[in-house]
């Protein structure tokens, strides 16, 4: 799912999404590159039971 956000810019919620679009976004680009990328939630509970122990100990979120 692909949505339109402010000033153009697209907000690409899955990789395989976002690689045919930035791509040649990139290849283009003649200066720079400017782009943000969320990889994790940090309101999300963690799932791992690894994660659990951090996160009951206050090692992470």
């Amino acid at each position: 799912m692909a949505l339109s956000g402010p000033a153009g810019v697209r907000v690409l919620l899955a990789a395989a999404q976002a690689h045919p679009v930035l791509e040649p976004a990139f290849l283009a680009a003649q200066s720079r590159i400017s782009a943000g990328f969320r990889i994790f939630d940090l309101r999300t509970a963690p799932h791992a039971r690894q994660a659990q122990r951090l996160a009951a100990r206050g090692s992470i979120r």
